[in-house]
């Protein structure tokens, strides 16, 4: 075989695809995941591996030598091997666990604690159940009196009747994300509960002293704003606004995800650049920024693939490497899997990941194909010889005022629409319902918190050193927060949402599809749109199959 000719290669000598070996394993290792899960909880057969065969042999369309394919298919082969190994530990850890039975008494650690209105929502770590010790967490149920007396940190006792999760059920019922969050008990109400000290833990100490600082400075609707903003705490803002804030497509504004991670860090890069410091502080500095953020915000999922991702770009981009978006994914996939493979069924995770590989695959497409669109409509009636020179003034002279505004109009629209790409069924299946204003609002809200974001993190801080001055430098907080979500407190968007369903087999022609338009496969002419066209058709029927 030619060295540039393979059976998914071109005439031309260019790939069908490219292998991304970093991606492929993370992919593998979630398939093995998730065939564990289907093993262990529906008792699929293991025959049903040979659907698998035909991404197994991939390896084969684009490598070169045999001993590259060998390599590639044991590399895969081990991380689905890996990821099956991995769900079943965590599923045998799970199911041995004990389910008490009457009354028991449980010793514990305030993890988290949320206000739901008429109850708070308490998450005990470092379980006894009745002087048994547990690696599971418990959720207790209490009423809402008892948020004052309880702080982050606290070591309580209570005594209540246990209720424990019986059933690995992570795809299905509404303890998908307790269980990924290894909870594993719960109490409704218990007969007794009281703190009796207080553990020292450096993340959820300053996590409660920003609560504090945020509560004394702020009215009440603004400190739930800021918590929610800056700490994904939502339990202090109203549930009209809350629900009007998801319907609209921004609900990712109250989830430290990768939008906060990400403002935070190209804060760091900006300081360091102006500082000229040293690239060792710089990083440090960095590193260690990023880790305590993510540290007070629990670690969660994408909060974890965040952090991975920018310190993997930083690290490329000081080593001198170029760095792929693709494959960067891929490696905070790995690490993140390998430490909680549950966190698959997570839909935190789930999203987080779906947006990432919507940006990697349709950002810059959507950009071009919208700036584009805006130069052929600002060049209607006009004559060849005039938009000849219009569009070499914009190719070789520098973007005037209006130029920079609109590109980054067009970058906001373009990652908005690419980042729904991947995650449109997730939100679907999940929520029940797609925004239809999430663009428009997302151009709007999503660059003021990146770049009030940091800002007011730093204020938030000071504000828990110099509790004194904490009105005055939380002002502006309050009355930008105010501004942003105003509308949401007072307009109804009930209707401005599509409601539906998506089946399996429409979800995973979706993607299919997805993939095959995203320019990632190197189809050209007649077998392009022959592949589109039988997509289409496939995924018509499968919604109307699925819906009936």
């Amino acid at each position: 075989m030619n060295e540039r000719e393979g059976l998914l290669v071109e005439k031309d000598g260019a790939r069908l695809f490219n292998f991304r070996p970093m991606f492929f394993s993370a992919l593998f290792l979630a398939f093995g995941i998730l065939f564990g899960y289907f093993q262990k909880i529906n008792g699929v057969s293991a025959w049903w591996l040979c659907l698998l065969l035909p991404v197994l042999i991939l390896p084969f369309f684009f490598c070169k030598r045999l001993e590259n394919t060998l390599l590639a298919l044991a590399v895969l082969l081990l991380f689905f091997a890996l990821g099956n190994i991995l769900f079943s530990l965590a599923y045998a850890n799970f199911e041995s666990a004990v389910l008490y039975e009457g009354e028991s008494t449980v010793l514990g650690r305030v993890v988290e604690m949320q206000n739901k209105g008429d109850y708070v929502r308490v998450v005990l770590d470092r379980l006894y159940l009745n002087e048994n010790e547990s690696k599971f967490k418990l959720v207790a149920y209490l009423p809402a009196t008892y948020e004052e007396n309880i702080r982050l940190a606290d070591e309580v006792v209570l005594t209540g009747i246990l209720q424990g999760y019986e059933g690995y059920s992570v795809l299905t019922g509404i303890s998908s994300g307790d269980i990924a969050d290894g909870i594993k008990y719960s109490v409704f109400y218990p007969s007794d509960f009281t703190v009796i000290g207080n553990s020292f833990d450096l993340f959820l100490y300053i996590r409660q002293s920003m609560v504090d600082g945020i509560r004394l400075g702020m009215d009440e609707t603004s400190a739930g704003l800021m918590q929610a903003i800056l700490l994904g705490d939502t339990s202090k803002v109203s549930g009209v606004t809350l629900q009007n804030v998801r319907l609209g497509g921004i609900a990712h504004v109250f989830a430290v995800s990768g939008l906060h991670i990400g403002a935070l860090y190209a804060f760091c890069r900006f300081v360091a650049e102006k500082g000229k410091f040293p690239k060792w502080l710089a990083f440090s500095f960095t590193f260690a920024l990023v880790i305590t953020y993510g540290g007070i915000c629990g670690f969660s999922s994408s909060v974890l693939r965040a952090i991975i991702t920018c310190l993997c770009f930083y690290l490329a981009k000081e080593i001198g490497i170029k760095a792929d978006f693709m494959e960067i994914i891929g490696v905070a996939a790995i690490v993140v899997l390998l430490l909680f493979p549950t966190l698959l069924f997570d839909v935190g995770f789930q999203l987080s990941y779906g947006a990432c590989i919507g940006l990697s695959c349709f950002s810059k497409q959507i950009i071009t194909a919208l700036d584009g669109l805006v130069f052929t409509i600002s060049c209607i009636g006009k004559s060849k010889e005039k938009k000849r020179e219009v569009l070499e003034k914009k190719e070789n002279s520098p973007p005037s005022v209006w130029g920079k505004l609109k590109n980054s109009l067009l970058g906001a629209v373009g990652a908005t629409l690419a980042a729904q790409t991947f995650t449109l069924p997730v939100l679907i299946n999940t929520f029940g319902y797609i925004s239809l204003l999430s663009v428009p609002l997302n151009c709007i809200v999503a660059p003021i918190l990146v770049a009030a974001f940091p800002i007011f993190l730093g204020l938030a801080v000071i504000a828990c050193l110099l509790s004194f001055v904490s009105v005055y430098l939380l002002y502006l907080p309050m009355v930008v927060w105010h501004a942003l979500i105003l509308p949401f407190e007072v307009i109804n968007l009930s209707n401005t949402a599509w409601t539906g369903s998506m089946s399996g087999g429409a979800i995973t022609l979706y993607l299919a599809g997805a993939i095959l338009l995203s320019g990632k496969i190197n189809l050209k002419g007649w077998k392009k749109w022959s592949a589109v066209a039988l997509y289409c058709v496939l995924f018509v029927v499968a919604m109307i199959v699925g819906n009936l």
